[in-house]
């Protein structure tokens, strides 16, 4: 094989690997939130030994590496990993990614769930809670509501926000999954992908409980569901 040659793009621009996802359609939405916001991304579709296809989501970042990935983190990348500029293919679609509308990313999220059963017949319309292992969700005509809690360890306070935080955006993902598949029960046990942009998602300041732990709240508009890219991996 050639050596992919690194050219002057190299210079002072980092690639990380911001997302490895099993669905199309979650690599796409997370590629078009990294576009919007004014950065390069593009993906890359690869085989796991046993045939499965994956998507690999990449974003090509200016300036030092800490504010590229504290740039990242504020999108809601979890773990953004850097990879060398010259171990990166350049891939046709790198020229065409930045040409992509916002509006793209809700599509293919709405037709990877439209595929999906209904759970149980009742609609989830209307207010409601759905109860869950990990907390309940509140859904009323407007928005849709969760909370996360995390242990406070009192010499890393910001640590137990962060990750109270964290458990409760998983959880809203949780709650929007089930409120689309019109469910009134979250399975104790999924194995799932997905992505939610934290743009869409309004959080409330961190409250200290009596045992020492933390809690925040997270909820979004109900409107905005569909943008919502979550697939259960079977």
């Amino acid at each position: 094989g050639t050596p992919v040659a690194q050219g002057p793009a190299g210079a002072g621009t980092l690639v990380f690997q911001v997302g490895s996802f099993a669905h199309e359609a979650n690599a796409v939405s997370l590629r078009d939130v990294l576009v919007t916001r004014g950065h390069e991304s593009y993906l890359e579709q690869g085989q796991t030994p046993q045939g499965k296809a994956y998507y690999r989501v990449y974003a090509k970042m200016k300036g030092s590496e800490k504010d590229a990935r504290a740039a990242l983190i504020a999108l809601g990348v979890s773990e953004p990993r850097l990879v060398s500029g010259a171990g990166v293919p350049v891939s046709s679609q790198q020229a065409s990614a930045p040409q992509v509308s916002a509006g793209a990313a809700s599509p293919p999220a709405a037709a990877a769930s439209a595929s999906v059963p209904a759970g149980s017949g009742k609609p989830a319309a209307g207010p409601g809670v759905i109860s869950g292992p990990t907390g309940e969700c509140h859904v009323d005509a407007e928005r849709i509501s969760t909370v996360g809690s995390s242990r406070a360890d009192p010499t890393q306070p910001l640590m137990a926000q962060k990750a109270a935080a964290q458990n409760a955006k998983r959880n809203l993902l949780l709650c929007v999954d089930a409120y689309k598949r019109k469910q009134e029960k979250i399975p104790a046990s999924i194995k799932m992908e997905g992505y939610l942009p934290d743009t869409l998602i309004t959080y409330s300041s961190p409250a200290y409980m009596a045992d020492g732990s933390v809690e925040v709240g997270a909820s979004m508009a109900i409107r905005d569901v569909d943008a919502v890219a979550f697939t259960r991996v079977d």
